[in-house]
């Protein structure tokens, strides 16, 4: 019984509406019909008047010209133009010295903007006042529901009126407020007060035929701004009227109403600010609607979800598919967007307990978008980038399907992916927003990897090959990948794009680098190795800086070079900290050292590298001081800590720590005297000269007060001779040494 008086209900209202739609629009096309007449009826007046005064000025030319006359005589006056046909002259300047941009603006804001401000202040107040009365109970539901259906009906009407006279702002803006407010009651009567003669088969038909209604008129009288209007109140509906609940298929049913209203007059109108208007209203209800009520329903959620998704894959192309006309760049990133918060979606709901349908669903996306690319390849065969993007994007989702499968990191994955894709368009679409877009699209990613998914591990693992490692280094890949794009494009960049180049093929090296020492370090830790840990982690440190440095001077880019820097600093110091443990090993011959060695050893290529390839000399007199004080305090921590090795009495081992560092740092200034003399570098030997001090003031204020008599004595022998030796280097080599210099300089 309740299924006939349904359809007994939509049937009455279309009788009463469909009529309705059928005079306004018999109404509105009569008016432009009217209008049109009229702006002919202006142009052919304008015409005739134009030609008279051609005629006019004719009759003006002189004939030949007549021998002269004197200047005495006064010149015959040109006939005077009657003044009804004389040209209108252009109003004079206001007095307070605006111009015609100053009048054009007052016109917009007196004609149009207080429409629309006027519209949106009643459509609140009518909100407002059935949210009143719903709180006070004033009215009944019936009567409050056909007030404000009358009062927007009045609305309508009198916003044809005006069409009908030519007041087009006046007349969108009352049609489009008219609209709305219908829109308020009719929701209002099902979802809000839930009247017994107004059940869901006449709502939606009721919402649908005025969502025809609206859409009609707004395709009719090409008016952007009464759909524009309408569609605004149709989502600020379900907003206003809220009581708390979460009737989840009323609210996303109403959405989708309104969604294929927005599909029809795409069919037929390239309006792009209507579409942006329904596609964030549409994400951004069923966004509230999910953080405050969603209760782990997968499958409805799913199916909404997906519904969305395809109405805003075709909204931006279906106009320019029916009419075979280019798809500009910002219907594309309108689709891209739209894949990318449908996919953020999914994830939500699906990746805690359904990863491998996260992975057909990744399909499915993938699928789709190829499906949009043949349609684009058949419609639009001219259009490259379009269908080139759709196949970017069908890659890119069949890309993340295998790493979902094995539970990756989903939306990590996607923003990873979706920067060099975004670039790579941008470069293609020669938009540059687009490039931005995809380096603040990777620092997303970045953020999220140590936001959410940090740390990778608990407990034990497998280094290296397991999902959480392969799924984080996936992100400095992309960026990689984004830096390498950028080099490939270099000649269609500009002065950011460099930046951006730069600073994404740093940022990837050094992520790189902090994921595998992560990764190595962590285990061995696990696995009670964290001695074989620092060694590890030195050295990994150490190769990164080298490798940073080489790939520098290969692409020639002085920052990527100065970079290698950190990585061999970072090195040094963990090289440092390996020697707070309390073990001690053989002297020279130990692990401890060997990773201290090799990461001297990386530094010091790092500047023969630079030095070869003549880069930069302040670059290589950083990394050449760089290796000089790392093999220093290497060779002098190795000194202190493991000579004592085996003598059990602490002050004799104390002593000959003392003793250990004190030779070693006399044989370092004297090495270094000697490679400063054989490669005539005085900033070597000013430094060798520099330690020597340093030796000797130990020696007197230090050893003099601690050695032992017998350690001191040996202490001062052998720096005693060492300093007689770098005597003698000065000696043998002062006579050549300012010769040689000049002929190097």
């Amino acid at each position: 019984m309740e299924f006939f008086f349904s359809i007994l209900i939509v049937v009455v209202l279309s009788l009463l509406v469909v009529p309705l739609i059928l005079s306004i629009v018999a109404i509105t096309q009569s008016s432009q019909f009217r209008s049109t007449i009229r702006r002919y009826e202006d142009v052919n007046r304008q015409l005739q008047l134009r030609l008279i005064e051609l005629e006019l000025l004719l009759r003006r030319e002189a004939p030949p010209a007549p021998p002269p006359v004197p200047v005495t005589q006064p010149a015959t006056e040109p006939p005077q133009i009657p003044s009804f046909i004389r040209p209108i002259e252009p109003a004079p300047a206001l007095a307070t010295g605006e111009s015609g941009e100053a009048e054009s603006l007052e016109d917009k804001i007196g004609k149009s903007w207080t429409v629309w401000s006027g519209v949106i202040i009643i459509f609140l107040a009518l909100g407002f006042f059935l949210k009143y009365a719903i709180d006070s109970g004033i009215f009944a539901p019936t009567a409050r529901v056909v007030m404000v259906m009358l009062y927007g009906l009045l609305m309508l009407m009198t916003g044809d009126r005006m069409l009908r006279r030519n007041w087009r702002a006046l007349g969108e803006g009352l049609m489009g407020g008219g609209l709305a407010i219908i829109y308020l009651a009719l929701y209002s009567a099902f979802a809000i007060y839930h009247l017994a003669w107004f059940p869901a088969p006449a709502a939606l038909a009721s919402l649908l035929l005025l969502t025809g209604l609206g859409m009609a008129l707004a395709i009719l009288d090409n008016a952007l701004s009464l759909a524009f209007l309408a569609v605004l109140g149709g989502f600020l509906t379900p907003v206003m009227m809220t009581t708390g609940g979460g009737a989840r298929d009323i609210l996303m049913t109403y959405l989708l109403v309104l969604d294929f209203g927005v599909i029809g007059v795409a069919f037929y109108r390239n309006w792009r600010a209507f579409d942006v208007l329904a596609f964030a209203g549409t994400w951004l209800l069923y966004l509230n609607w999910f953080v405050n009520y969603y209760a782990k329903a997968v499958l409805p959620e799913s199916i909404w979800i997906s519904a969305f998704y395809l109405v805003f894959l075709i909204v931006p192309f279906i106009y320019h598919l029916r009419n075979r006309v280019q798809v500009p760049v910002e219907r594309f990133l309108l689709a891209m967007l739209n894949a990318a918060i449908a996919f953020s979606f999914f994830y939500a709901i699906l990746a805690p307990q359904y990863q491998i349908t996260l992975a057909f669903i990744a399909l499915g996306l993938s699928a789709t978008t190829l499906i949009m690319g043949s349609l684009t390849r058949e419609r639009l065969p001219g259009d490259a980038t379009t269908l080139f993007g759709f196949i970017t994007l069908s890659v890119t989702f069949l890309t993340l399907a295998i790493p979902l499968g094995l539970k990756a990191h989903g939306i990590a994955l996607l923003w990873a992916a979706e920067g060099p894709v975004l670039l790579y368009l941008g470069y293609r679409f020669r938009y540059f927003p687009v490039r931005v877009g995809g380096f603040i699209v990777l620092a997303l990613a970045v953020v999220r990897l140590f936001a959410v998914h940090w740390p990778l591990h608990e407990g034990w693992f497998t280094p290296f090959f397991n999902v959480n490692f392969l799924s984080a280094v996936s992100v400095p890949a992309a960026i990689a990948a984004y830096a390498y794009i950028h080099y490939a494009w270099r000649h269609e960049g500009n002065e950011t794009d460099d930046t951006l180049k730069i600073v994404s093929g740093i940022g990837a090296g050094l992520l790189g680098l902090f994921l595998v020492q992560t990764e190595l370090g962590l285990w061995l830790s696990t696995a009670q190795q964290a001695l074989a840990a620092g060694f590890a982690l030195a050295a990994i440190w150490a190769a990164g800086g080298l490798l940073f440095v080489m790939v520098g001077l290969r692409v020639r880019r002085l920052a990527v070079q100065a970079a290698g820097v950190f990585p061999l600093t970072v090195a040094l110091i963990l090289t440092i900290m390996l020697y707070g443990s309390e073990v001690k090993y053989l002297l020279f011959l130990n692990p401890r050292f060997g990773a201290a060695a090799f990461t001297a050893l990386c530094g010091y290529l790092a500047w023969w590298l630079s030095y070869r390839r003549q880069a930069q000399r302040d670059l290589q007199q950083v990394l050449f001081a760089l290796f000089e004080v790392a093999l220093f305090l290497q060779l002098s921590v190795e000194a202190f800590i493991n000579t004592p090795r085996g003598i059990e009495d602490y002050e004799q081992a104390r002593w000959v720590a003392q003793m250990a560092l004190t030779i070693t740092w006399g044989a370092y200034a004297g090495g270094l005297l000697a490679v400063g003399f054989r490669r005539l570098s005085r900033g070597m030997r000013i430094t060798a000269l520099a330690i020597f001090g340093a030796t000797v003031l130990k020696l007197f204020f230090i050893d003099l007060a601690v050695l032992d008599f017998v350690y001191r004595i040996l202490a001062f022998f052998i720096i005693g001779l060492l300093m007689l030796g770098a005597s003698y280097l000065y000696h043998r080599v002062e006579k050549h040494l300012a010769t040689l210099e000049g002929e190097r300089s």
